[in-house]
């Protein structure tokens, strides 16, 4: 999950900061998906991204910079 995350931000040109949480957001048996999300628990600079298990697909990916 982190090494697809990585790739998008880079291919986004978003700033990865310290430190990330990777947290389960959906626990659908089938459709499994994971949020990675940097500089965790500070306001701006944030990137959150959502992949799916199944075939590591982004489902979404945003950038907040406040």
């Amino acid at each position: 999950m982190l090494e697809v995350a990585q790739k998008v931000a880079a291919a986004c040109g978003w700033p990865w900061l310290e430190p990330v949480e990777i947290a389960l957001e959906s626990a659908a048996p089938e459709d499994r998906t994971w949020l990675v999300h940097t500089n965790f628990q500070r306001r701006g600079m944030n990137i959150r991204i959502v992949i799916r298990e199944a075939d590591f697909r982004v489902v979404r990916a945003g950038f907040l910079p406040r």
